[in-house]
């Protein structure tokens, strides 16, 4: 398996807190035999807002 973490920026500011985009990308490794399976698409959302949170 290949896991590369691409930036959407080049460079980031060292003095104060900065936001930084990345780009994951995971290539799985090559099966050995071939399995029939159905396509799937990933996506992931990382919410930090709170916009989402449980009710109470």
């Amino acid at each position: 398996m290949e896991i590369k973490l691409i930036p959407l920026r080049t460079a980031v500011c060292s003095e104060r807190a900065t936001t930084l985009d990345i780009l994951v990308r995971i290539t799985p490794p090559e099966l050995e035999k071939q399995i029939e399976r159905p396509v799937l698409n990933l996506g992931l959302v990382i919410d930090r807002s709170g916009s989402i949170s449980t009710l109470d």
